[in-house]
């Protein structure tokens, strides 16, 4: 048993004393790209950055009337963007922009018609009420109005 023990102490001298001491060498990887952080979403906005007062915001439904002529018309009013629907003859479908200036009374959106053979323009919008609004369209800001009406809330 002492001569086991004896063998095993020399084995243990043995590696110790021949025993290396370096670090063994491990490759290190190098990555054969680089990161670049995509650029962050900018929602878009309503074109010219015009907000209209939160009175305007929802969706109006009412009556058109433009000369002998009557038709049914939906204005879906955002602070920033909106869009228009008329039926009854006529079947089409707009976007709507606000202009600069409005106030707590008036608010004005550029029409950009997208389906249908409708006037695109612009629509002015006056408060009457906290659910009802009177509106005027016109080919230019500054013209007469072609069209007249009242939608509700």
């Amino acid at each position: 048993m002492l001569a086991l023990i004896a063998i095993i102490v020399v084995v243990v001298l043995v590696v110790v004393a021949n025993g290396d001491d370096d670090d063994p060498v491990i490759p290190r990887y190098t990555p054969s790209f680089t990161y670049t952080p995509r650029t962050p979403y900018t929602p878009p906005t309503g074109g010219t950055g015009a907000r209209v007062p939160l009175d305007f915001v929802g969706v109006w439904k009412g009556t058109g009337y433009q000369g002998s002529s009557t038709w049914q018309v939906q204005y879906n009013l955002l602070t920033t963007i909106g869009t228009v629907r008329y039926t009854s003859g006529s079947d089409c479908m707009g976007t709507l922009r606000p202009e600069e200036g409005a106030t707590s009374t008036t608010a004005t959106y550029r029409i950009t018609i997208v389906s249908g053979s409708c006037m695109s323009g612009y629509v002015t919008f006056r408060k009457v009420s906290d659910t009802s609004l009177r509106f005027e369209e016109k080919r230019t800001p500054t013209s007469t109005p072609v069209a007249t009406g009242t939608v509700r809330k």
